[in-house]
Parts: C-alpha cells; sequence; structure tokens
C-alpha cells in the first residue's frame, strides 16, 4: 500500500480483493475511482465512478465488477468501443451482407461525425466510449432546431474537388431534411447501436425519438414530365451525345460523352419501363431480355428478387421477382443493349482493335497508345460481354454503382428544367412517374400499369390522383371544344352542357 499511499488519498477494498476504488490525492472534486482486478488477465482496469459518496461509490463499483465479471466467463469483451469504431463494425457488418453503405457514409462523414464525436468529445459532454451516449443527445440532435434540422438552414454552401481537380459546390437546401431522411438516419444509429449490444460492448441501447410517419403522405411530392418538358430533355442528351473531342487524346472530353451516352440510355429505359430507380442502379446485362410472342418480340426486365422493392406483410418485409415490359417493343431494348452496350461498353473494341471512325465517330481524334485507342488514363469499363456486369457502371469500376441522381439534377439544371409547372421538383423518379402518366393517356388499364411497376392499384391512384384530376378537366375541356355548343348555367353553380337532356 505504500504506491497507494503515496498517490491516493482514500482507498477501500471491496469483492474479496478484486475491487479496490479510491480518490486521488490533490483532486478537487473528490469523486471516487474504480480498479478491478479479474482472474487470468493481466493488468488492471480502471475507471471513473463520477461521484463523490462514498456510498453510491460501492454500489457503482460491485456492479461494475459483477458486469464485468460476467463477459470475462462468457469470453465477451471487457471494454467499451468508440463511437468510430463501432460506425466502422457496422459498416463491415452490412457491406458482408451486401448492403451499399454510399449513403450511410456520407451521413457519418456530414452530420454524425461534426455532432457525435467532434461535439460531443468536448467539455461538458465528454463521450469517448458508445456508453457515454445517453437519450439526450440524440433528442438534442434530432429536435426541431436542433443540430441534424438546422444544418443545411441559413448553411453557406460546401465547396469539395471532383475527380479533375476542380471546385465543384454541394447541393444546399434551405429547408429542414424530410420525414424519410430522418428515418433512415435514424435507422443506422440503431443498428450500430443494436450491434454494440450484441457484441457486448453497451448493455442499454440509448432511445431515440420515434420514426416520423411518412407513409402514404404526400409532404414533398415528385413533379411530373410532360410531353414537351421530356422532349426538351431528350434534344439536351442528344446535343450531349454529339459533341466531339477539341483536342488530340482528349480524355476529358471522351469521358464526358460516354457519361452522356449513359445517362441518354438511362432515360430512355427508365421512361420506356417505369422501373425504380434503386432497382436501374442494380441492372445487369443478364436481366435485359428480348421476349417473344406470336411472332413479335418484346423488350423484357427479367427482375430477380434481390433487387426489387422489399413489400412489408405485416410482420416482416419479402421480396419477389417482377418481370418488367416496354411499351414500344424492342426499341429500347435495341436501343439500350447496341447503341449504348455495343458501342461504349465491349472491351475488344476499346482495348484490341482499332475502332471504326464512321461507328465510333467520338474516337476519331484519340492518340494510340500503349493501351489501344484509349488513353492510359482511362481503362474502360469492359461490361458488353460480360452478362455479370452493370448496365450503369462507373467509368472508373465496372463493378462500381454510379448515382446518376446528382448528373440528372445538374442536367435540369442546366436547362432550367429543374421544376415543373407546378412547382415540384423534378427528379430521376420523375421519369418512373412519365411512364405512368403516358400510359394512362393512352388507356392501358391501371391493373397493367400497377403490375409492371411493381405496387398496388391503390398506391398506383394514390400518388397519381393529381394527374388524374388534371386529364379529367382536360377531357372534359377537349371534349366541349370538339362539340363547340359550349354549356349553359343551370342553377346557382351548377353548369351543365347543352348535349345534356334532362
Amino acid at each position: 500500500m505504500a504506491k497507494e499511499g503515496k498517490y491516493y488519498d482514500r482507498t477501500e477494498m471491496l469483492c474479496n480483493g478484486h475491487v479496490l476504488i479510491y480518490t486521488i490525492k490533490g483532486s478537487v472534486y473528490g469523486r471516487w475511482n474504480i480498479r478491478i482486478k479479474l482472474p487470468g488477465r493481466t493488468g488492471y482496469i480502471r475507471s471513473s465512478l463520477r461521484t463523490s459518496d462514498v456510498t453510491i461509490a460501492r454500489f457503482e463499483a460491485e456492479s461494475l465488477y459483477l458486469e464485468l465479471r460476467a463477459k470475462h466467463d462468457q469470453a465477451m469483451p471487457l471494454d467499451s468501443i468508440t463511437f468510430k469504431d463501432a460506425f466502422q463494425r457496422y459498416a463491415d457488418y452490412r457491406a458482408a451482407r451486401g448492403r451499399n453503405n454510399t449513403r450511410m457514409w456520407r451521413a457519418y462523414k456530414r452530420y454524425f461525425k461534426p455532432y457525435f464525436i467532434d461535439r460531443l468529445a468536448q467539455h461538458p459532454w465528454r463521450c469517448k466510449t458508445l456508453n457515454d451516449y445517453k437519450s439526450f443527445h440524440f433528442d438534442e440532435y434530432f429536435r426541431p432546431g436542433g443540430f441534424r434540422m438546422a444544418y443545411w438552414v441559413d448553411r453557406d454552401p460546401e465547396i469539395e474537388k471532383d475527380s479533375w481537380g476542380r471546385d465543384r459546390i454541394l447541393h444546399v437546401s434551405q429547408s429542414p431534411p424530410t420525414n424519410g431522411t430522418i428515418n433512415l438516419e435514424k435507422y443506422y444509429l440503431r443498428g450500430m447501436f443494436e450491434l454494440a449490444r450484441e457484441h457486448g460492448y453497451i448493455s442499454i441501447i440509448p432511445s431515440m425519438p420515434p420514426a416520423v410517419a411518412h407513409r402514404g403522405t404526400l409532404a414533398s411530392p415528385r413533379g411530373f414530365f410532360t410531353v414537351d418538358e421530356y422532349k426538351e430533355l431528350y434534344e439536351k442528351l442528344r446535343k450531349n451525345v454529339d459533341r466531339e473531342p477539341i483536342t488530340k487524346n482528349n480524355c476529358y472530353q471522351i469521358i464526358m460523352t460516354w457519361r452522356a451516352e449513359r445517362m441518354r440510355a438511362w432515360v430512355l429505359l427508365q421512361s420506356a419501363t417505369g422501373l425504380r430507380t434503386q432497382e436501374m442502379k442494380r441492372l445487369r446485362w443478364k436481366h435485359l431480355k428480348l421476349y417473344e410472342k406470336k411472332g413479335k418480340l418484346y423488350t423484357m426486365l427479367d427482375l430477380p428478387a434481390h433487387i426489387t422493392k422489399a413489400k412489408w406483410t405485416g410482420s416482416t418485409s419479402v421480396r419477389e421477382s417482377r418481370k418488367v415490359f416496354s411499351f414500344d417493343g424492342p426499341t429500347t431494348y435495341y436501343r439500350v443493349r447496341y447503341r449504348w452496350g455495343l458501342r461504349w461498353c465491349q472491351p475488344d473494341k476499346f482495348m484490341d482493335v482499332e475502332p471504326d471512325v464512321q461507328s465510333f465517330p467520338y474516337m476519331k481524334h484519340v492518340k494510340p497508345d500503349d493501351k489501344g485507342w484509349i488513353p492510359a488514363t482511362w481503362q474502360g469499363t469492359g461490361t458488353y460481354h460480360d452478362r455479370e456486369a452493370l448496365i450503369f457502371p462507373s467509368h472508373k469500376n465496372k463493378d462500381k454503382v454510379v448515382n446518376m441522381g446528382v448528373m440528372f439534377n445538374r442536367l435540369l439544371k442546366e436547362i432550367n428544367l429543374d421544376r415543373d409547372e407546378e412547382d415540384r421538383p423534378l427528379c430521376l423518379t420523375s421519369l418512373r412517374h412519365f411512364f405512368v402518366t403516358q400510359r394512362l393517356q393512352d388507356g392501358v388499364p391501371a391493373a397493367i400499369i400497377a403490375k409492371n411497376c411493381g405496387h398496388s392499384i391503390e398506391t398506383l391512384w394514390r400518388v397519381y390522383q393529381r394527374m388524374m384530376m388534371t386529364d379529367v378537366v382536360e377531357y372534359l375541356q377537349r371534349q366541349d371544344d370538339i362539340r363547340g355548343d359550349g354549356a349553359q348555367p343551370i342553377g346557382e353553380g351548377i353548369v351543365a352542357p347543352r348535349y345534356n337532356k334532362f
């Protein structure tokens, strides 16, 4: 005890000598600390009991010893874990099960790290390990006007470097996040804490605010493309594709043209089939097929269950495979398969053989090098002959799912088409809406459209009822214009056309 008398002020042995509680000499607050020795483990486990009351210190010390002794006997981790390490373990857990962590890591770098690590590590929070996070930390994060809800409000735009070293301004929303975004972030945080509890790093999961109901609501509905707007969009895509390299060996211009062709193929396929954006990202060449029926060919997408949207059955979620058809016969297949796949995604044309200028007009100014006719800085995707390859990959990695939403939104802003006539935001999902609206106007039964899109008739009506009401009014106006006999008022506020007989 000589060493203890030198450094410690008060000491007390508990649990048959396995636990020592003590106060440090010169301590301002006189708080008790604990030192635990477990059998078969070298060294001590030290921690602060955060109290100056000796009775409370004894109770907390015995409780902590029993908890650690139980973990030690079951070969479970004794020490807690930091927020960063726990999040990394959770990301690895998701990646091992084939989950995409791109959006989760974006939320971590932009929101989780500045608050849960940088801010809460400072006084008076002092959150060092996962055990230090309490429920009020999450209340402060998610409450109205809190850190997350006010993050983008009156905030200066952030600037980051793109792959070419140019400054790119990140999209800044001057409004709080949507309910879906908040629920998704709560899902990430709960999953991290649940995994940490399963591995024994924590014993209690801090409570978080309940999920915000957003199913069936139209708080921020997406816009609809009209036929004229869609034509304007497609003309812009055609101009982007038709541009040629300005100088020899212009790798940047070639890649921009490659991206433009990829975007055109994406827009064509989604607007012709009504696929969801997440389903489009996971499409592979083996899913794109030609279906023959009674001597006629049709474009068909054979979607397996693992890339479709999960449906909630009341107790669990299930995924079902489905077949999606295009309503323009084989046209979509030929345009995507050959104009995009054959011209831009076949490795033998890119890497081994001199390109035909007539078939590859964008390659005629490229200077040959040791890798063929493609500049060394760009390897190409080489996906056309690989049935397992993605249809819309990154230009750097054929196995990487690319976020087409950012590029599509940038394209819409270039032509001032980011919002529709009713000031609703336009995005990739608007192409799916365009498919539905066009098929309804063509007279396709709602049941057929719902089956092709992968949702119920009730969902079809709930989402597209605004468009349906507009079409009813336009139909009535067209009928009046055709008949040319106008309408006569009958009573107060009642208008009946002359051709109606009462």
